[in-house]
């Protein structure tokens, strides 16, 4: 699917953020230069670069040492750091003449990434829910690799694990959700729903499920009037109530806080990762959220606010950026330890039970969480956390309140705001936005970026979602519907944070 259209000003553009776990429209994250992994020999086409695996890197798993001239154009050597696979096998001379094949997976830069950071391995696993329609998912939902996650289990998990041969990998407390919770490896010899089965039956109180994987819900594509603050009426006045909000909270990438948009900003931000040689996910996807909630010279929507980001993505073994279930809970439990009251999560993804214990925990703490309903393209196929009881999904309209094409639609729909054809300022824009010209910066598409729309909206009308609702614009059919939840959202008349 070509997203891109012609454009007749001057833009620099910025890819950024294109994911989709559905494999009829297999989009990726990262640029052209930014990291592969495992050092597959083939070629990336266009400015992807030669795959070439390179010499000295890490063994991977099954990830090719020095593939057979991938030729995919220019830059994007593997360099000296390029995961040769130790026992992976040589690329097959991938020929990348059309431009952005992925014939092959790019080598690991050793200037970007150090050799010692790992992508996490993945597997499809089974739906929890059955479409109404019949649809094509994919490989739409999966997990972890060999990995189970136990939460609140009580005594006796370690003696489990032992007479089951499983390994416990890591057990935690999280306080500020009041959970406990502990990863445990699946040998080869048993199947992950097998493992499931068995600690359900003899943990029948513990929350039992596969660690799942989460895709920000975001695309690129170029490009449309600067609209979305006149459609929500987003005021002056309303822009300068983040001096009385003290905590918003994102899950998502962390942000790239040296870039002039976000270096002034008041922004706290922890890594999440489930291993401490995990490789962080390119931060492009956080630093556009958070500029559209905190960005300074006039561009956020509260640039006084205080944010805290919890960077809970990594890679997966495609270079695609992925969150895994105990990543997403541990920031979520690091937001609540820091008072955060709005969260805004930019993901989606399958039933998790342990993701829901946790979201039950938030929302019985009065934290509420503003979560993309996602870009599957799917009909009342409920997707997470947006799906949750207490969450409110966001869907994605355009300039003409139009649905975004590709947002998924069904009744975890609460909300439709700004999110097709939204203008973001490129890294230099701060400086320019003082200077004559055409603005430098890009499009962007995807629920991921209507989210923060509605969690900005809630932060400065108390958190109350009820009044959200009874002044949303209505759109399509009357009432609340599938599609656009209760409508479009319209900002408070004025500034009243929520009490602390």
């Amino acid at each position: 699917m070509d997203l891109r259209r012609p454009v007749s000003m001057l833009l620099a553009v910025i890819y950024v953020a294109a994911v989709q776990l559905s494999a009829a429209v297999p989009l990726v994250l990262l640029s052209d230069t930014a990291l592969g992994n495992n050092g597959n020999g083939g070629g990336n086409g266009g400015n992807g670069g030669n795959g070439n695996g390179g010499n000295g890197g890490n063994g991977g798993n099954g990830g090719n040492g020095g593939g057979n001239n991938g030729n995919g154009g220019n830059n994007g050597n593997g360099g000296n750091s390029g995961n040769n696979g130790s026992n992976g096998s040589n690329g097959n001379n991938a020929n990348g003449d059309t431009p952005g094949s992925a014939a092959g997976k790019k080598g690991k830069k050793s200037d970007t990434v150090a050799d010692t950071t790992t992508a996490a391995m993945t597997t499809p696993v089974p739906a929890a829910e059955e479409a109404e329609e019949t649809v094509d998912r994919g490989d739409l939902d999966r997990a972890i690799s060999h990995e189970i996650v136990v939460a609140n289990a009580g005594t006796g998990l370690d003696t489990f694990a032992d007479a089951n041969g499983l390994q416990v990998l890591s057990q935690d407390s999280l306080a500020g959700l009041g959970i406990s919770v502990a990863r445990l490896s699946v040998p080869a010899t048993l199947s992950l729903s097998d493992a499931r089965a068995r600690l359900r039956a003899s943990f029948p109180n513990a929350s039992v499920d596969y660690n799942h994987v989460y895709a920000p819900q975001a695309s690129m594509i170029l490009p449309a009037p600067d609209y979305a603050r006149n459609q929500v009426g987003w005021t002056p006045a309303i822009q300068q109530c983040g001096a009385a909000i003290e905590q918003l909270g994102m899950l998502d990438t962390l942000a790239d806080l040296s870039l002039p948009l976000l270096s002034p900003a008041t922004i706290t931000q922890a890594l999440f990762l489930d291993e401490p040689d995990a490789t962080p996910a390119d931060p492009t996807h956080g630093s556009t959220v958070a500029s559209i909630l905190a960005g300074q010279g006039g561009f956020g929507l509260l640039p006084n606010a205080s944010l805290s980001i919890a960077g809970i993505f990594t890679i997966d073994e495609d270079g695609a950026p992925i969150a895994s279930a105990t990543a997403f809970v541990g920031g979520l439990n690091w937001l609540a330890e820091r008072g955060v009251t709005v969260v805004n999560t930019s993901l989606s993804g399958p039933a998790n039970e342990f993701m829901e214990l946790a979201i039950q925990a938030a929302v019985q703490r009065d934290i509420r969480i503003v979560a993309a309903v996602g870009n599957d393209g799917l009909h009342q196929v409920p997707r997470y956390p947006a799906a949750y009881p207490g969450v409110i999904g966001v869907t994605a309209v355009d300039v003409a309140e139009q649905p975004f094409k590709q947002a998924n639609s069904g009744s975890f729909v609460t909300f439709a705001a700004p999110g097709v054809d939204l203008w973001v300022p490129s890294a230099n824009e701060f400086r320019l936005a003082s200077q004559a010209g055409t603005p430098d910066g890009s499009y962007v598409s995807g629920t991921s970026f209507a989210a923060p729309f509605v969690a900005a909206a809630l932060a400065t009308n108390g958190n109350d979602s009820d009044a959200l609702a009874r002044s949303a614009l209505d759109l399509g059919d009357k009432g609340r519907d599938p599609v656009f939840g209760f409508g479009l959202i319209q900002a408070s008349a004025t500034c009243s944070p929520a009490a602390d």
